[in-house]
């Protein structure tokens, strides 16, 4: 068990303890205690909950009532201790709070078990066999570690097998794995990964249209599946495919004009940014009615000098002062085009 373990089941299970001996000692009082109590749950769940990457109004309706049940849980448990500290106290009552401090125990270390192997499916310096360890004790129990994902928050990209699934040391067979699970989430991350080989990018391209912008994203999708690819009409994805360094030359322009013409206007903004925009486009973009598009546009290396100096004069202030210290720039390192 690591330090991280250890610190998490103190906080879990110790402090319900400490406040059964203040309700054993009748110091200030069960009133104090029941306040002390929800503090700690409070603040416990409120942290957990801090890496939520759902702002749907369901989670946030749920998340009182799980911090509700986890204080009738805690103070369940802070009887149950009182009374196994309490001399005198019956046997029937003592056989009673058995379960309840035998629940709580397996609560609290299951849920430190779930943070250690969140920290280890995470950790950026683990080697591709810890992961594949760390794969393995999870998938072990997937049922029950995946409830206290559910529980704290951890889903989508925030999922711990959503994070292993980018993680760049994540072995071949377990991405294999990962690419096949039933979490769309999870498989989408996989198709991003380089180390995941082309028979499972081919079927994730087939299978899962949502999965195509994550291939898009992998530097070793295949060419020819790239030129597949492009023949969707989704311009999220037409934008990522023109950044693919493998993409085919003859198909990157036409891609940019399909993210330059389209009505959304984030994806005209994201594409003003790229470096390999032809220069039609930027001129295209210069003109723009949203002035982040300009701005971009301005911020751009590949505009060319005669856009700059007319974004220069740009009625907003962002785009023409992006624009005069892109041409001072350019003046200082003797760019002319």
């Amino acid at each position: 068990m690591t330090a991280l373990g250890l610190i998490v089941f103190a906080l879990f299970f110790l402090v319900p303890a400490w406040v059964a001996w203040l309700l054993r000692r009748r110091v200030p009082g069960a009133l104090f205690a029941a306040a002390l109590t929800w503090a700690y749950v409070v603040v416990f769940a409120r942290a957990v909950f801090a890496n939520h990457s759902s702002t749907s109004a369901l989670a946030f309706l749920v998340l009182p009532f799980l911090e509700a049940a986890v204080f009738a849980g805690a103070l369940a448990l802070c009887w149950a201790a009182a009374v196994w500290l309490r001399p005198g106290s019956a046997r029937r009552t003592r056989l009673l709070a058995v379960p309840i401090l035998a629940l709580g125990l397996a609560a609290a270390l299951g849920l430190t078990r779930f943070f250690v192997l969140e920290a280890r499916l995470g950790n950026p310096n683990a080697s591709g066999p810890s992961l594949a360890r760390a794969h393995a004790d999870y998938a072990g129990a997937r049922r029950i570690y995946d409830s206290y994902a559910g529980w704290l928050g951890r889903g989508g990209s925030t999922h711990p097998l959503s994070r292993l699934a980018l993680h760049e040391a994540a072995p071949a067979q377990v991405l294999e794995a990962l690419a096949a699970d039933t979490d769309v989430s999870i498989v989408q991350r996989a198709a991003a990964n380089p180390n995941l080989g082309a028979d499972s990018l081919r079927r994730i391209g087939a299978d899962d249209p949502q999965a195509r912008r994550w291939l898009a994203r992998n530097p070793n999708t295949p060419p020819d599946q790239l030129a597949a690819l492009a023949l969707d009409a989704d311009a999220w994805l037409a934008l990522e495919l023109a950044r693919h360094p493998q993409l085919p030359e003859e198909l990157r322009d036409g891609l940019f004009e399909r993210a330059v013409a389209d009505d959304n206007d984030y994806v005209r903004i994201h594409a003003a940014i790229q470096p390999q925009l032809p220069p039609r486009l930027l001129r295209e973009l210069a003109r723009d009615d949203k002035p982040l598009a300009r701005r971009n546009v301005a911020a751009n290396r590949a505009t060319p000098v005669d856009v700059l100096e007319t974004l220069a004069a740009d009625p907003d202030e962002s785009v023409s002062s992006m624009a005069k210290h892109m041409l001072e720039r350019r003046a200082r390192e003797g760019r002319t085009g």
